[in-house]
């Protein structure tokens, strides 16, 4: 019984951590949508609008309806109406395009979709040796790099790259970005919030795999969010990343502690 307090013991503490995990996440990106005048805001309802064939098709090559909704246009001067500030995604990131090819015989971390958390945390990867990886594996990431979903389905699918992957591969289903002007725990946040998530669905294109291309990728708006502000987010989210992280080793060591108890008959 003595022995059961203590598994129990360890995993209410792992729930506890990561209930507070979850909770300083939310307050960032609260914090970020106030700092973008969300606290308020509603954008229009409105399933139409009227638009020129100048201002739709010969603006910007788009055809389809919904691109055309109210809804993006409010996110877009929302965004747009920052303080500080915004640029183009093009100017304020670098996007990390260029395929690695693994090498046979070595071992790789491999990220896919499934691995994210809602969170924006990588919660696992596949151990794969180079020549058995699948084709798509081709973006290798580090430390800090932001990796941001291109299919329309999952583009909630964004996480910070933590030390625990440096050199791993990930999806070619996978923008991975990085910003001289945003640190990576404010780039997470803000693309996991409702205005960026809402402007990337708005720029995807395609018939049967629906997904945003890199050219409409460039092209969105980014606030350029004052420094204190990010400073505040970037303590939350590595609070965030450090209790969660608490947690998954007090589970695995209730875990190996049963394991081990089971072996040794006692």
């Amino acid at each position: 019984m003595d022995f059961q307090k203590h598994i129990v013991n360890n995993l209410q503490l792992a729930n506890e951590k990561r209930i507070v995990a979850h909770n300083q996440y939310i307050e960032a990106e609260t914090y970020l949508l106030e700092c973008l005048g969300m606290t308020d805001f509603v954008a229009n309802p409105d399933a139409y609008n009227v638009k020129t064939f100048k201002e739709s098709f010969l603006e910007t090559g788009r055809f389809d309806a919904e691109y055309y909704l109210p809804k993006y246009e409010d996110y877009c001067r929302l965004v747009q109406s920052y303080a500080n500030g915004y640029e183009s995604l093009g100017d304020a990131c670098n996007i990390k395009d260029t395929n690695y090819t693994p090498e046979a015989g070595a071992c790789y971390k491999y990220i896919e979709l499934a691995n994210i958390g809602k969170s924006g945390e990588i919660t696992g990867c596949d151990l794969q040796d180079g020549e058995n990886l699948p084709t798509r594996a081709r973006r290798m990431v580090h430390q800090g790099d932001v990796i941001v979903s291109s299919i329309e389905g999952s583009l909630e699918s964004c996480a910070l790259v933590t030390n625990d992957y440096e050199g791993a591969l990930c999806s070619t289903g996978f923008y991975v970005l990085q910003s001289s002007k945003l640190n990576p725990e404010t780039l997470l946040t803000l693309f996991k919030s409702l205005p960026m998530q809402q402007l990337m669905k708005k720029s995807c294109s395609g018939t049967i795999l629906t997904a945003i291309s890199k050219p409409e990728l460039e092209k969105l708006p980014v606030p350029i969010i004052r420094q204190e502000v990010q400073n505040e987010i970037a303590q939350h989210v590595q609070r965030s990343f450090a209790l969660r992280k608490e947690a998954m080793q007090l589970l695995e060591n209730a875990k190996i502690t049963v394991e081990q108890a089971i072996e040794i008959g006692g």
